[in-house]
Parts: C-alpha cells; sequence; structure tokens
C-alpha cells in the first residue's frame, strides 16, 4: 500500500519546471518528490500549492495530486491550508518546503507559520520542515530588510527568526538544511542533533550546453554582442542584495569605464523578484541596478525573467557563473544549474563555508583544485584579479569544469532522490 505526504510547497505550472514567476522553491519541490517516488514506489504525494493564474484547481501530473489551494500575501491562506490538512486525515506526514516569502511579500505572514506547524504537532502528523535558507541574525541582512543596524526593529526581526527556527526545528519531527553550515546554525535550537539532517539541492548531472554561436541565435539580447573571442561572465537569478547582485554590477561598471577595449562581459541573467515588486526599498534597490548597468553600455546585460527554455541557452553563453553572495543564508540554485552544465563556478569570499560540506571537499581534491583559486573576496581589486586568472588560464578553467563535474554527479537529482526517501519512510 503507497503511503500518502502531503506537501505544502509553492509548485510550478503544469508541464514546467523553471516557471514559476514567484519562487525558486517550486522547481526544487517538484523534482525533490519526482526523484523520491523514482527510489521509492510506494510514496504517494499530495501537493497542497499555491494559487496562480488560473485560481483554485486541481490535477494530476507525473503521479502527483497537485491542489492549488492557497492565496499568496493573504492571512486566509493558513485557513485554506488547514481545511486541506483535514480533509486529507490519512495524510500522517507532511513535507513542508519553507523559505521567507513562500507566501507571499507580507512579512507578518511568517508569524502563521509556527501556528501551522503546531496545529499540525497536534494533529499528530510526522512534519519534515525543508528550510530553504536560515538567517538567525538581521544585522547581517539590514540593507535588504530596508531597517538600521543594532536598532529595535533588527533586534525585533533576529528575535522573531530565532523564536520560528526554534519551533519550526523542535516542532518538527525532521529539519533538512541544504549544507552542513546551514545545518550548524539549525542545531543551536535543539540538543539533539538527529533531528537536523543535510541532504543539498540536487542537480541534473546531464546538462548539455550549445555551442555559442547556436546559443546566440535563440536569446534576445537588447544591447550586448558578444563575440567567440569575449570572455562572458554570468550572474544567474532574482536581483537581491544579499546575492550582491548591485555589488557585482557597480563594481564591473566601475571597472569597463577605465578598459573600455576589455573583452568581459557580464550577463545578469534575471530580474527584479515578483515577491519584493511593491517593497518601497526593493524598488530603489532595482532602479540604482539599471542605472549602473546603463552606464556600463553594451558590456553589462540585465535580461529580466529567464523562460525554462532559454536557460541552456544562457549557461551555454557563458565561460564562468560567479556568485557574489554577500551572507550565506542559503544554497545556491544557480550553483546547482552550474554544476549540471559543468560550468567553472566563483564563490564571494561569504560562501567559503561551502567547504564544510564534505562532498565539496572531495571534489575540490579530486580535482586538484584549492578553494583559494575559486574564491574572492567583495574587494572590486580582487575581483578583477581572479576573473584575469581565470580567463587567461585554460588549466585551471579545466580543474573548475572538473569540479563542477564530480559535483553534478554526488550531487545528482538520483542520489539526492534516494536519501529523501530514505528520510521520509523514517
Amino acid at each position: 500500500m503507497k503511503e500518502k505526504i502531503l506537501v505544502i510547497t509553492t509548485y510550478p505550472p503544469k508541464g514546467s519546471l523553471h516557471n514559476h514567476p514567484y519562487s525558486a522553491v517550486a522547481p526544487y519541490s517538484k523534482k525533490t518528490l519526482l526523484s523520491s517516488m523514482e527510489k521509492e514506489k510506494k510514496l504517494k504525494f499530495v501537493v497542497l500549492a499555491d494559487k496562480l493564474d488560473g485560481g483554485k484547481e486541481e490535477y494530476f501530473e507525473d503521479k502527483i495530486k497537485v491542489k492549488r489551494v492557497w492565496d499568496r500575501n493573504k492571512p486566509k491562506l493558513f485557513l485554506q491550508i488547514v481545511r486541506e490538512i483535514l480533509k486529507e486525515r490519512n495524510c500522517l506526514k507532511v513535507f513542508f518546503a519553507f523559505e521567507w516569502a513562500i507566501f507571499g511579500n507580507k512579512r507578518y505572514l511568517l508569524a502563521g507559520v509556527p501556528a501551522l506547524l503546531l496545529f499540525l504537532r497536534l494533529m499528530q502528523k510526522k512534519v519534515y520542515f525543508v528550510s530553504h535558507g536560515i538567517l538567525t541574525d538581521a544585522n547581517l541582512a539590514v540593507e535588504q530588510l530596508g531597517i538600521k543596524k543594532d536598532s529595535f526593529r533588527a533586534k525585533a526581526y533576529t528575535l522573531a527568526l530565532k523564536t520560528l527556527y526554534f519551533l519550526g526545528v523542535n516542532l518538527s519531527h525532521k529539519t533538512v538544511a541544504f549544507e552542513e553550515i546551514l545545518r550548524n546554525h539549525a542545531l543551536q535550537f535543539t540538543s539533539d542533533r538527529s533531528k537536523v539532517v543535510t541532504i543539498s539541492l540536487g542537480v541534473e548531472p546531464n546538462g548539455r550546453t550549445s555551442k555559442r554561436k547556436e546559443a546566440l541565435s535563440r536569446v534576445k539580447l537588447k544591447e550586448m554582442r558578444i563575440k567567440e573571442s569575449d570572455f562572458v561572465v554570468l550572474c544567474f537569478g532574482f536581483l537581491t542584495w544579499y546575492k550582491g547582485s548591485d555589488w557585482l554590477v557597480k563594481t564591473l561598471s566601475h571597472y569597463f569605464s577605465k578598459n573600455k577595449k576589455t573583452n568581459i562581459k557580464l550577463i545578469m541573467a534575471g530580474g527584479p523578484a515578483k515577491t519584493h515588486e511593491e517593497d518601497r526599498v526593493y524598488k530603489k534597490f532595482i532602479a540604482a541596478i539599471y542605472k549602473c548597468a546603463k552606464k556600463a553600455g553594451k558590456n553589462i546585460e540585465i535580461t529580466g525573467f529567464i523562460n525554462e527554455e532559454n536557460i541552456n541557452d544562457f549557461f551555454s553563453l557563458s565561460d564562468v557563473v560567479i556568485l557574489p553572495y554577500r551572507i550565506f543564508v542559503s544554497s545556491s540554485g544557480p550553483l546547482s544549474i552550474a554544476f549540471s552544465y559543468k560550468k567553472p563556478v566563483l564563490f564571494s569570499e561569504p560562501l567559503s563555508a561551502y567547504c564544510l560540506s564534505l562532498d565539496i571537499k572531495e571534489a575540490l581534491e579530486k580535482s586538484n583544485l584549492k578553494m583559494e583559486e575559486i574564491i574572492f573576496s567583495l574587494d572590486s581589486k580582487d575581483l578583477f584579479k581572479k576573473l584575469k586568472e581565470v580567463s587567461e588560464s585554460k588549466v585551471l578553467q579545466g580543474k573548475m569544469k572538473k569540479f563542477s563535474k564530480i559535483m553534478s554527479e554526488k550531487r545528482s537529482w538520483s542520489a539526492i532522490g534516494e536519501k529523501y526517501a530514505y528520510l521520509l519512510n523514517g
């Protein structure tokens, strides 16, 4: 008999994987469920997902029952979810894919998360709390939050975050973190180390790139003109402060103004995050990025939202994928895609904690690569130096590609699905 598990998450539009307009959690959740079912045939999922343009609907896709039942940004969404939980009383386990904007951009909605977890606990459900990000100090992200460091609001946010994660860890059966450093953050809220497990973001192991000329024929770039001799730097994903989008554009815009004949190009493959589109602070942040990019002329291109069918093309165009994150609060989805296409990756210094994960350590050793060769500090001179080293060394590029290839195998969806199948059977 198949075991039915409830899933609370955002979910991609029917027939797609990456085309959810608001959430990067959606494709991850879908791939997690599918890969788990491949490894354990007894698993059966019922997804309680957000409503999209089609409103409330119910359908089967890939043997998964999808019920689009809750409204983003509306407090009533918790009642909508509770109603469905009561309808599915025979589901004894709940997979909850959590991130800060999972229910919308209204911060007060996060207060409903502990209440929902408490309700599930009272209903004697086994909850698997899959946390896509762990932040316990609001002072680390004051610019993104639009508050002052060490202010009353910063302290209040910090208390709220710590309370949220304390309850998330202790009201759930298991908490999943994506990297060892994030697991360590979660473990501060429990003495039982077995309650928090590390399962990395999955990777499609067989990503294949096209020739640059072919990719260029399919994508529409507004200003940029790319030649075979150009060294293309790709920064993929929504434009956000904690990912360092503005820092990268500002830094390279300044570099391009001083180096008119450079062959380096920057593609910001993404656009504003719809979850924050009404936020006054975020609007100002986005306007500054576009203004800065415009000064760089044809050397910087901000593409806007990338449709699923064009993801391959943008990675095909790139020579290196860059992750200029200011803080390490979540594992990087773009990193997993870069691994899929075996692309060289440069990490900002705050992401150096990736090396705490055993598979990263092993892949670095096998590729004869040192972490310092792929890490840059958030300093313009260090970034320029690192880009020069990578662009001029085929040997270094080869080692970086080998590292990504090894990681694509270690974190393949097949391997990740096996881990989730084992976890959900417990």
